[in-house]
């Protein structure tokens, strides 16, 4: 009896200790309690062996940053010094990108900032990635016939209908007496002659800018089949 009640005493002592704190050692062992005293040198954790003192060297970083954040900074920026030092060794350069850290040959550095800018390696220089896109795109179109224009690339007969159009300004074969108004406006004279409704044609006329002459529209069935630039003017 008396010595179940001396096991329960010594439970209770251990129990009251308080066992908020721990301190891990690098051979292992951990110990549970409460921090007294965090020195320069030392640390000290009451425990229910009693009070136990450590140098800071003998234990494991995770307590030293718990308990002595000043000192595991000052061992996380030699850590660094020393991790930096091996990489340079072996001829490596930090990359950094995003808060991330990679450590690469310097012709892999420059690559990956030139990627970064928006260039990439073509036909032995850095280009922008758009300068790339473009000259594949003018191959390809060259190697499928066509001709760039004003910017554009347009079949043979593309590119003739869209000079008609300039020279026309605007105006092309096809169009409908609509898209001609649409273009031009209403015209300042229509011819409609006993020939020409014959063809159930008609041809409209318009000022041109250099003075003394016009232009003429020419319809049939509503449609338009010749254009007329700069002509002499005539009587409607």
């Amino acid at each position: 009896m008396k010595k179940i009640i001396f096991i329960l005493v010594l439970l209770l002592t251990v129990a009251t200790v308080n066992a908020t704190d721990v301190i891990y050692l690098k051979n292992g062992k951990k110990y549970y309690g409460s921090i007294t005293d965090i020195g320069e040198k030392t640390i000290t954790i009451k425990t229910s062996l009693g009070k136990l003192t450590y140098p800071w060297n003998v234990l494991k970083i995770k307590t030293i940053k718990q308990y002595n954040p000043s000192m595991y900074e000052v061992l996380r920026q030699e850590k660094i010094k020393e991790f930096e030092a091996k990489k340079k060794k072996l001829g490596l350069v930090k990359y950094e990108k995003n808060g991330k850290v990679k450590w690469v040959l310097p012709k892999v550095k420059k690559e990956l900032e030139m990627k970064d800018k928006g260039y990439d390696f073509f036909e032995d220089e850095w280009l922008p990635t758009n300068k790339i896109a473009e000259i594949k795109y003018d191959r390809k179109m060259k190697a499928a016939g066509k001709t760039k224009y004003k910017g554009k690339w347009y079949t043979d007969e593309e590119l003739a209908d869209v000079k008609a159009v300039e020279i026309n300004k605007g105006l092309k074969e096809g169009m409908t007496a609509s898209e001609v108004k649409e273009k031009w406006g209403k015209p300042s004279a229509i011819k409609k002659s006993q020939s020409f409704q014959s063809k159930k044609a008609e041809m409209w006329f318009y000022d041109h800018e250099k003075e003394g002459t016009e232009d003429r529209v020419y319809f049939e069935n509503g449609v338009v089949r010749k254009i007329q630039m700069e002509q002499e003017l005539s009587e409607h």
